[in-house]
């Protein structure tokens, strides 16, 4: 599904042959990433939590699918034919827990959106967060995370690199294919 070319999902998927009311807005699918990476919980605990914060009244059929789908934007999975890519060790870039400042302060630079004063679709938001400018902090600060340095140079700018580097160093996490990796398994795990 495309952004432009059809509406959003609407607010409700159909579950035991009955409409079911699910939450579309960006905090709660924030909190979903943040709560499938959560390394403190058990997988099934993760899911039943999941779907208590997405869904507004439980249901029993399977939604693992729906879930996924619905987090990556209503895009299939990727299908990664790089070599390369695939043996590069990825890095986590950003975190929703340990960035919404730098969140904030970006769509407020780029796009004038107050994200405290505003109700916004999840792809929606992902779009933007996505095409945010090389001009804020934040992507700045992705780009220091993500960087691969050599570790044989040792002159003053791969200095200042690696400084900047482990400023901005979040805590353990996973890759962007990680993740998604990682929600796969979980989501499918309940079947």
């Amino acid at each position: 599904m495309r952004l432009l070319d059809n509406e959003l999902p609407s607010e409700y998927v159909t579950a035991d042959g009955i409409a079911v009311p699910f939450r579309t807005d960006y905090r709660t699918w924030m909190q979903f990433e943040n709560l499938m990476l959560d390394k403190d919980l058990p997988d099934n605990v993760k899911l039943l939590l999941a779907k208590g914060m997405i869904f507004l009244k439980p249901f029993k059929e399977d939604v693992n699918t729906f879930l996924l789908w619905f987090y990556r934007g209503g895009k299939p999975p990727r299908e990664d034919s790089d070599k390369k890519r695939k043996k590069s060790k990825s890095i986590r870039a950003y975190s929703f827990e340990h960035d919404e400042e730098l969140i904030y302060a970006a769509f407020m630079q780029c796009y004038g959106i107050d994200l405290c004063e505003t109700d916004m679709h999840w792809w929606k938001f992902k779009a933007l967060f996505d095409g945010l400018s090389e001009d804020t902090k934040l992507h700045r600060v992705m780009g220091y995370r993500a960087m691969e340095l050599d570790r044989n140079k040792t002159d003053e700018r791969t200095k200042q690199y690696r400084e900047l580097k482990e400023l901005y160093k979040l805590p353990k996490y996973l890759s962007e294919e990680q993740k998604i990796a990682e929600l796969k398994r979980i989501l499918h795990e309940d079947k």
